[in-house]
């Protein structure tokens, strides 16, 4: 036998003396001439091992958290930067979830926001829950259990019976929420009023609206995108805009009277175009609301000038 080589002979009990099997595996050499027998159990037990490893590794891999989707939001406060919203959308087997993280720095205040969104492949959600650094009350958690829903805002809880179509909602619903909210309307048939799902029971059903679409030049290429409003989310009613990949591009809220603007890091140099776009609906709104007030009001003044009925009627 050669110096240089390590025999292992591995031996079969169960067979005759006269026809014993020895199997030989050439290993790496220890030391010359030395000759070692592993009983038959050991080597199988060896095995079972390796390949166990091997399966729960593979197992571990297939249960890791895939990250499919990734963005960065600038956050603007009156045009100017107070921070940035991060969210990532990750898929472990079934499952999804989005984590969209916003830290923003306003005249001093230093606050995070951390909302997590449960959801199946289709898009559908399992459940919303958002808390705050430093905390500002109990939190959100909306967790829809079948045709169950159970939601608690602040100080706020009720279970409630599941609408056929709704989608979670908070009073602070982040641009990568709103997304998500914008691809679950689309999916199931962009109904004109969709109910969301909050602690209170007076929460009214959102209303989306197309009323538009806009072509930038970012980096020397036609950006389009689709131009939305939506009411009855946050005060008023707020304008997005989605870009060919079904992703916000940017948002504008006017709650409170101080606007808010989210737009997507790749479009920053379209900012202030988008801006003066959302201006523009803002106006074109506000003209359509005054509309229906004049409208309203001159059918009120007709019902009370009518000549059979006093000006004044308990009835009205």
């Amino acid at each position: 036998m050669k110096p240089d080589t390590l025999w292992a002979a591995v031996r079969f009990p169960n067979q005759s003396r006269q026809c014993r099997a020895t199997s030989f595996t050439k290993l790496p050499a220890a030391e010359p001439e030395d000759v070692r027998t592993i009983p038959y159990d050991r080597a199988v037990r060896l095995l079972l091992t390796i390949l166990f490893a091997l399966s729960a590794a593979t197992l571990c891999a297939q249960q890791a958290p895939v990250l499919i989707e990734h963005g960065v939001y600038d956050v603007h406060l009156i045009l100017h930067t107070i921070g940035s919203e991060e969210y990532r959308i990750t898929r472990q087997g079934a499952q999804r979830q989005l984590t969209a993280i916003s830290a923003t720095n306003d005249r001093g205040m230093t606050r995070t926001v951390t909302t997590t969104v449960d959801f199946t492949a289709d898009g559908t959600p399992i459940r919303l829950r958002q808390e705050s650094t430093p905390p500002a009350g109990l939190g959100s958690d909306i967790a829809i259990g079948g045709p169950t829903v159970t939601a608690r805002e602040a100080t706020l809880s009720r279970t409630f019976a599941k609408p056929a179509i709704a989608f979670p909602g908070v009073a602070a619903m982040p641009a990568s929420v709103q997304m998500m909210l914008i691809r679950y309307w689309e999916t199931h048939g962009r109904p004109a009023r969709l109910p969301i799902l909050r602690a209170s029971p007076e929460a009214l059903p959102i209303e989306i609206r197309l009323v538009g679409h806009e072509a930038f030049t970012v980096h020397c290429q036609i950006v389009r995108l689709t131009r939305y409003t939506i009411a009855n989310l946050i005060f008023g009613r707020e304008i997005l805009w989605m870009n060919d990949s079904n992703r916000v591009a940017a948002m504008m809220t006017f709650a409170g009277g101080l606007p808010q603007e989210f737009i997507l890091d790749q479009y920053a140099p379209a900012f202030d175009n988008l801006v003066q776009s959302g201006v523009a609906q803002e106006m074109l709104d506000l003209a359509a609301c005054g509309a229906r007030v004049l409208a309203l009001r001159s059918h009120r003044i007709r019902q009370f000038t009518r000549p059979d009925r006093p000006v004044f009627d308990d009835r009205e």
